[in-house]
């Protein structure tokens, strides 16, 4: 199971009415920034991952 897979059923919800939000906006508490840096980090972790096998497979094809 990925990191993140268990926060794919959570979205961020605005913490307040869109009446006292400038341009639309919402707020994030502290947990949905953590949330969000996790599933940020996680996405750039498995990209790297599978960025260094593929680089690894081509290198290893030269030899």
């Amino acid at each position: 199971m990925a990191p993140t897979a268990f926060l794919l059923p959570l979205a961020l919800e605005c913490r307040c009415p869109r009446s006292q939000t400038r341009k639309g906006g919402c707020f994030m508490v502290w947990n949905d920034v953590m949330q969000l840096l996790l599933v940020i980090g996680g996405t750039v972790g498995l990209t790297f991952k599978i960025s260094w096998a593929i680089f690894q497979e081509i290198h290893n094809n030269k030899k």
